[in-house]
């Protein structure tokens, strides 16, 4: 293994702006500790720790996003979070708090385990690692949906909002549970449980007998570790390896135990880390400009995809056979993955050949759509009826290819997104760039 592939992210929040939500002094401890043995020379070798302490929103979101992009496939990348954690009963999503989150909008001013899984997914790193520290985190795993108003007894229904597969997550509690904020018996570092089982586990060696430490050895230590301290079921460490790298090393088993420096005592005074200022600058960016870049990037991102068809509004009666063809009748397949690919239809234009291909001129495009939806036209004499148009509302891009006996099939080639040129019809244009920006394919 070389020395240069092996990064990480410690975020932590100790400290809240809403009263309503108790400071974390252990938190300060977590990171420290948690930078002491990813950097040791004997035990986690990692290149570089990026330390992200008491973020905003912004700023835990630029920081994460900055950090996950910037990760090359060689790589491991390895992201933990010690904070509060809330479990919003609305939309049934995990929150992670942050220094500037309002109790009454976690929507709006805290992180949703559903922006960390999209960001996880688009990182290009081959290993990846996500510890999470806090209440409720096991609901990442395990996405439980919030309970009926009126089944207060309950336990909720799993949920298939989140999958967040090709990652390791180890969590410290399961699903709807407070995590045990004590720390590990005979420990005297000041940092909670799961963390601090961590952080004696690798520095003592008591993990492993020797050689590379896995998340598999850590969550078997951890599990053993809980049981062994009569913690309960439901505050116990919970994970998903959906896809993930079982063996992949996390750090070195040491054969003697290691001492850490401890945390400096004027921490108030230390200089900032130059993840948080970096992320930070760009925060002050975004709320100077008065923009959300990355939803500004996904909103320019759509227009693209969808330019071709924005324009593809045809008239409902003379455009069939034409502009549009009415494909099999039934069930929608190839959206809801009922079907791989669609017969095409006899009088569908194929696609063009000669020199100018080369250039993507005189290509022909096909695009799918489904649902449809008809725009009668504004005006009419009132003498005779408008003409009306019809769109899809979700459109995709299609490749037109025989199949093993000749025939001519369409199968899509890239994912289902809204059709720009019906929704800035339907909606104002602020309305239109939002829905654009925010929305995602399923």
């Amino acid at each position: 293994m070389s020395d240069n592939d092996r990064y990480a992210m410690l975020i932590g929040v100790s400290t809240y702006e809403s009263e309503r939500y108790h400071d974390l002094p252990a938190v300060r401890a977590d990171l420290h500790y948690m930078q002491a043995v990813l950097e040791s020379t004997e035990i986690g070798m990692y290149n570089d720790c990026a330390m992200v302490p008491e973020p905003t929103r912004a700023e835990m979101l630029h920081a994460i996003e900055t950090y996950l992009e910037e990760r090359q496939p060689s790589e491991t990348a390895l992201l933990y979070f010690s904070g509060h954690g809330e479990f919003c009963e609305t939309d049934g999503q995990l929150y992670f708090l942050t220094r500037d989150t309002d109790p009454d909008d976690l929507p709006g001013t805290a992180v949703a385990a559903e922006s960390l899984e999209r960001m996880l997914k688009s990182c290009r790193a081959s290993s990846k690692v996500v510890l999470l520290d806090c209440c409720s985190s096991g609901s990442v795993v395990q996405g439980w949906t919030s309970k009926g108003a009126g089944d207060t007894n309950a336990r909720p229904a799993p949920s298939t909002l989140l999958h967040p597969t090709g990652v390791y997550f180890i969590t410290a509690s399961d699903a709807l549970q407070a995590a045990s904020a004590m720390a590990p018996a005979g420990s005297t570092l000041g940092t909670s449980r799961f963390t601090g089982e961590i952080v004696e586990g690798l520095r003592s060696g008591r993990i492993k007998d020797s050689g590379w430490i896995t998340p598999d050895d850590l969550f078997e230590y951890l599990t053993a570790q809980m049981v062994r301290s009569g913690v309960p079921q439901e505050q116990r460490p919970t994970k998903s390896t959906i896809r993930a790298m079982h063996s992949l090393p996390l750090a070195r088993s040491v054969a003697r135990s290691i001492n850490l420096p401890a945390p400096p005592r004027d921490a108030a005074g230390a200089a900032q880390p130059a993840a948080l200022l970096k992320a930070r600058a760009l925060a002050e960016l975004d709320a100077r400009d008065g923009i959300d870049s990355q939803q500004l990037l996904r909103y320019y991102v759509h227009c693209l995809s969808a330019q071709a068809a924005s324009g593809m509004l045809p008239d409902r009666d003379s455009g069939r056979g034409k502009a549009y063809f009415l494909l099999s009748q039934g069930s929608e397949s190839i959206q809801s993955g009922l079907g791989p690919t669609l017969p095409a239809p006899p009088q569908l234009p194929k696609a063009k050949s000669g020199g100018t291909q080369a250039d993507g001129v005189g290509l022909q495009e096909y695009w799918y759509g489904y649902p449809a939806i008809t725009l009668p036209e504004r005006g009419g004499d009132g003498r005779r009826r408008a003409a009306v148009r019809i769109a899809p509302l979700l459109i995709q891009s299609m490749e037109l290819a025989p199949d093993e006996e000749g025939r001519d099939r369409l199968r899509p080639n890239g994912v289902p997104s809204l059709h720009t040129g019906l929704v800035t019809e339907l909606l104002a244009d602020d309305d239109a760039a939002d829905l654009l920006a925010r929305w995602q394919p399923t």
